[in-house]
């Protein structure tokens, strides 16, 4: 359900008593405040979440269940502390797209593969401070990944790539832009 659509004098929403159910939520436009995304997440149900403005509940540990994760465009927000937050409070991660998060250097790599152990997809767009050794830290540390989105890392080599496919046959680096989150 679309909340937003078609309802152009809408001012405020509020919600109370939030269901148990609810399994994907999306705020482009970041009108909730921080207790009304505890609220949401804490539910215990989601397992889809698009933000940019909550990240800091999301890495307290309320997003235990979330499987996937859309912080695309957050590159403001999203730094080394953050990754380490969230990729220890979300342990069930399956996607994570952070296309654009530019502050992210190695630290924030290295926790990625040293904590996202169900990791499947992730999304690296922009992700300007990517480089081979972070390119490898999350393809060696995370099992289960088979899917990068990559695109316009230039810190990536060509030598950075042939060894994450050479020891990760079972993970494909696509050089597109996925629109499935």
């Amino acid at each position: 359900m679309c909340l937003y659509q078609n309802c152009r004098q809408l001012t405020k929403l509020s919600f109370q008593g939030v269901s148990h159910t609810l399994a994907s939520l999306e705020d482009k436009l970041c009108s909730f405040d921080s207790m009304g995304v505890f609220d949401f997440v804490s539910g215990g149900a989601l397992k889809y979440l698009s933000f940019s403005s909550y990240i800091r509940e999301i890495g307290l540990g309320v997003g235990s269940k979330l499987k996937i994760l859309d912080l695309k465009m957050c590159g403001d927000l999203v730094d080394d502390a953050t990754i380490l937050k969230i990729a220890k409070g979300c342990p069930l991660l399956q996607e994570w797209n952070l296309s654009y998060c530019y502050k992210i250097a190695i630290s924030g790599w290295n926790t990625i593969g040293l904590y996202c152990q169900n990791l499947k997809i992730l999304h690296v767009h922009r992700c300007v401070k990517l480089g081979d050794k972070g390119l490898l830290a999350v393809g060696y540390g995370c099992e289960c990944l088979s899917v990068i989105y990559m695109t316009n890392c230039y810190q990536i080599t060509p030598s950075g790539i042939f060894l994450l496919r050479r020891h990760r046959r079972d993970v494909e680096i696509k050089e597109e832009e996925s629109t499935s989150l």
